[in-house]
């Protein structure tokens, strides 16, 4: 959705929160470590590898399973998906699941692409 795709009244709005939506993944991107880093981008692979659809809820399970490596944020993981999207390593299949971290929130379903 693109800003001038809403009423004139929500406009200021939904650019206010684009902002506070970028700079809080800066700050929380910015105060993840190399090694969660690498340990995340590890797990995103592992786990499309594994399965031909996931989600946050699969990586965190991955994380938590499988290393003693733990984030300083919950919301970590969020910078580096979105990264990983951007540079088409995974991408979003369009499919949302409820969550089963965050008291079922809807959640995107992503997949491998390398």
């Amino acid at each position: 959705m693109i800003d001038s795709d809403l009423p004139l009244f929500q406009r200021k709005t939904y650019a206010v929160a684009v902002v506070q939506r970028d700079t809080a993944m800066k700050q929380v991107c910015d105060n993840t470590s190399d090694e969660f880093r690498a340990c995340a981008e590890q797990a995103i692979v592992s786990v499309g590898k594994q399965n031909h659809k996931f989600t946050g809820d699969d990586i965190w399970d991955w994380i938590m399973s499988k290393t003693t490596i733990r984030s300083h944020d919950n919301r970590a993981l969020g910078p580096i998906i979105k990264r990983m999207a951007s540079a088409k390593t995974i991408e979003a299949t369009g499919e949302y699941l409820p969550s089963r971290r965050r008291h079922l929130a809807p959640i995107r379903v992503w997949r491998l692409v390398i």
